[in-house]
């Protein structure tokens, strides 16, 4: 996805950058459905994000609880639209979680 989000945020006068780690733990759950909601969730991060301003992606490891959050520093405003709600429903069934601060949204998924 990060390509796809690097274009995009050219697009939108915006810098994407990302902090992933080679050796992160798969996540569990459909991977087409899962793709289809990171996309949308993090492409909605980019565009609307304060022109000029930075989207960083970073992901970690909870430990023991055997899940992925992936953070994502964007700038801007909560803001939910109607693909952003069907990206959340995409994410329901996987047991993945969405977590909005200003600024900061953390999306977490189970992995194996």
């Amino acid at each position: 996805l990060l390509p796809t989000l690097q274009a995009q945020g050219e697009r939108e006068g915006v810098r994407v950058s990302a902090d992933l780690a080679p050796a992160l733990p798969r996540v569990y759950g459909d991977r087409v459905r899962l793709q289809e909601a990171l996309s949308v969730l993090l492409g909605e991060r980019v565009r609307h994000a304060p022109s000029e301003g930075e989207v960083h992606i970073s992901a970690q490891v909870n430990g023991g609880a055997h899940r992925l959050s992936i953070v994502v520093e964007h700038g801007a405003a909560p803001h939910v639209s109607a693909e952003e709600v069907l990206a959340r429903r995409l994410l329901a069934p996987h047991d993945g979680t969405i977590l909005e601060e200003s600024g900061r949204t953390t999306i977490t998924l189970p992995t194996r």
